[in-house]
């Protein structure tokens, strides 16, 4: 992120600010496997394998406090 929320921040605005991050995270993926597929580098392939699996478990903990905003205090 290029900035930081500060003092109270609500429900709404949490859910807005992963759900962007989640958008920018998928774009960029997209773009750079897209590029990826393009080259027959094992090394840069390996590479991509390997931040889609992190990206993937990160991923699903961000779907987890997404649907779990609601209870933080």
């Amino acid at each position: 992120w290029d900035h930081a929320l500060e003092g109270y921040v609500g429900e709404a605005l949490m859910k807005k600010e992963f759900q962007e991050y989640v958008k920018k995270e998928s774009d960029t993926l997209a773009s750079l496997k897209k590029e990826l597929m393009r080259t027959n580098d094992e090394g840069l392939k390996l590479l991509w394998q390997n931040m889609e699996e992190d990206e993937k478990k990160h991923d699903r903990i961000i779907q987890t406090i997404l649907k779990n905003l609601y209870k933080i205090d």
